[in-house]
């Protein structure tokens, strides 16, 4: 059976421990922060390179706020489901027989 005084210890290193996580001025960046390795072009890197240093903040800065913005503008492609056979909407295609298809996949 555990002491209360051993308890009582347990708990001040857990709290010690916890406010020593969150002192400024140490490295937070675990706690909120993802890596990840991102694989581009060399030329779309160098642009990026160069409009960072035009703009004269840091390369990670630089996609932070090109992520921002792409995210905040709304600009993406919106996915339709197919349309359903036989809808108005649907396109219209030639409908071979089965002597066509056999035709232009034998010959």
């Amino acid at each position: 059976m555990l002491s209360l005084a051993h308890v009582a210890g347990f708990v001040e290193q857990s709290l010690k421990a916890a406010i020593r996580m969150l002192v400024p001025g140490r490295n937070m960046a675990y706690l909120w922060h993802m890596r990840t390795t991102v694989e581009l072009p060399d030329h779309l890197l160098t642009r990026a390179r160069n409009q960072a240093a035009r703009s004269g903040i840091t390369l990670k800065e630089f996609f932070i706020e090109a992520v921002e913005q792409r995210l905040a503008s709304g600009a993406h492609k919106t996915r339709h489901p197919p349309p359903t056979i036989g809808a108005q909407d649907a396109p219209r295609i030639g409908v071979l027989t089965a002597e066509q298809l056999d035709e232009a996949m034998f010959g």
